[in-house]
């Protein structure tokens, strides 16, 4: 997916909010490490989120950074405007090196208000891979994966 000069900027001022929030305004946040079922890795890298609706086709695309990774799940920032709901499903697509890119797809399992306009959206990750996994054929998609197609059935 081309980035635009809008895209950049604003993947730019979520990174500045990211650091922050990790540096926890100049003090030292305290671990969550022992209430996690599995250790999460940090990893500030650009990614877009396609949010998915009930016909399966991508509703939106948003500029994000991912804020950190673990096996079963992936952690973003973005500027959504308003929260993103629960179990819907979601395709990421991250910047992981110069011209290489990683491909994850789950839904959605929460998401928490940062800024006015920013949130933290937690996903439960189902699939990844090196190309698209669901936007590239939704039918498909749909035939291959029954969470996909049950996370399209609940109703905004």
């Amino acid at each position: 997916m081309p980035i635009d000069s809008d895209t950049i900027e604003t993947q730019r001022a979520l990174l500045a909010l990211l650091r922050t929030l990790e540096t926890g305004h100049g003090r030292p946040i305290e671990s969550r490490e022992n209430q996690r079922s599995e250790p999460r890795q940090i990893l500030q890298a650009p990614c877009v989120l396609s949010l998915f609706v009930d016909n399966g086709r991508a509703s939106r695309t948003i500029p994000g950074i991912v804020r950190n990774i673990a096996f079963s799940g992936v952690s973003v920032v973005a500027k959504t405007g308003s929260p993103v709901r629960a179990d819907r499903p979601v395709e990421i697509e991250i910047d992981t090196a110069p011209g290489q890119r990683t491909y994850a797809a789950g839904t959605v399992a929460f998401c928490r208000r940062v800024t006015e306009q920013c949130f933290e959206i937690g996903i439960a990750v189902q699939a990844v891979g090196a190309s698209p996994i669901l936007v590239a054929d939704i039918a498909l998609a749909r035939s291959l994966y029954e969470w996909f197609d049950r996370a399209l059935q609940v109703r905004e």
